[in-house]
């Protein structure tokens, strides 16, 4: 009877220390940036997980603290090495990019406690409904009244288009396009539009002349004192592909505009 006992006590610790372990630990989860779709295997301190290629990938019941990762790359000759972190009880998320000359980068998107989504980001990017596709330049249009006084009849101004001259705006943004050096890019950009009135659709094209998020972020936040819709902001917004260069841009349009 006293040995039943012990083995029961001993399973009885065996599963409780279980249980603690499992509340200790935590998940790591890499997948590319959005619209790369490059397929890789990685391993976690020299283990292979898997052996096929995906876009994603998720490590669960870490107890350390760091970790070094390595991708093997389809297409590519020699593997990549990062390393990370991750804490008991958290999801780490991680972001595989490639910028346009070809390097890679590894990028701690948000932490969040398991079982409760975005606790690291305790404010939200609103949701809203555009009024026109990014790609066209908007116009407002003032509505005409007549006052009929049987004496006086009064007309308000009729169109008022946005931003710069096309022609201006197009000349720029071709010579931001043949600078081959993105930092330069970033340096005319906002040089020669520097004062200018400009559309949040001209925003837009003159984002997306440059690839790295930090310049994008750094551009956006520089043209949004000029952009005479700023309204329609969001445009530009949807530019950024990772959620911390959102919540910046979003946090300087709030002091901005406070």
């Amino acid at each position: 009877m006293k040995n039943l006992k012990k083995i029961v006590l001993s399973v009885s610790l065996v599963i409780v220390t279980q249980i603690t372990k499992a509340q200790d630990c935590g998940e790591l989860i890499i997948k590319n940036a959005p619209g790369q779709q490059e397929k890789f295997i990685a391993s976690i301190n020299g283990v292979r997980i898997v052996n096929s290629y995906s876009t994603a990938t998720t490590f669960n019941c870490l107890e350390d603290l760091n970790y070094k990762i390595q991708f093997l790359i389809a297409g590519l000759s020699s593997p990549l090495q990062f390393t990370v972190s991750s804490m008991p009880n958290y999801v780490s998320n991680y972001i595989l990019n490639k910028d346009m000359f070809g390097k890679y980068s590894l990028i701690l998107e948000s932490k969040s406690l398991m079982g409760i989504k975005n606790v690291t980001q305790p404010t939200e990017t609103p949701t809203l409904t555009p009024t026109f596709t990014a790609n066209s330049t908007p116009t407002v249009i003032t509505t005409t009244t007549i006052v009929n006084t049987n004496t006086t009849v009064a007309l308000t101004p009729t169109v008022a288009s946005l931003g710069m001259n096309d022609a201006e705006f197009n000349g720029i943004v071709n010579m931001l396009k043949k600078e081959s050096i993105e930092s330069n890019r970033l340096d005319l950009a906002k040089n020669f539009l520097k004062g200018k009135p400009l559309s949040t659709a001209q925003v837009v094209s003159t984002v997306r002349t440059l690839n790295i998020e930090r310049n994008k972020t750094d551009l956006a936040k520089h043209l949004y004192a000029q952009t005479v819709d700023r309204q329609n902001y969001f445009n530009v917004m949807n530019l950024l592909n990772i959620s911390s260069s959102k919540r910046e841009l979003s946090e300087y349009i709030s002091k901005f505009n406070n």
